[in-house]
């Protein structure tokens, strides 16, 4: 499987409930022969959290091309830079 997450051009963040929310656009691409069934869980930072638009749950079928967005948020206490370092796990 293949996947990309771009943030879109000209989004920019925006604060709400002390969490800073951002969108992103992602594409899956499943190369194998099989279905599959893919989540993803936010491993950094640690209470970031993701919004689907639709189910959390995808279901790829073989040779199948997914694209979809999400919010990502997470608490402004955690940030103490501009920049924060984002890692996924996708299962």
């Amino acid at each position: 499987m293949e996947a990309q997450f771009i943030k879109p051009p000209g989004s920019t963040y925006f604060l709400k409930e002390g969490k800073i929310i951002n969108t992103y656009n992602y594409t899956l691409l499943n190369k194998s022969n099989h279905n599959m069934v893919v989540n993803f869980k936010v491993l950094e930072p640690a209470k970031g959290n993701i919004e689907y638009s639709g189910s959390s749950k995808i279901m790829l079928k073989k040779d199948e091309i997914f694209e979809r967005n999400y919010q990502y948020q997470f608490p402004t206490r955690r940030n103490k830079t501009i920049q924060t370092k984002h890692r996924y796990r996708c299962f």
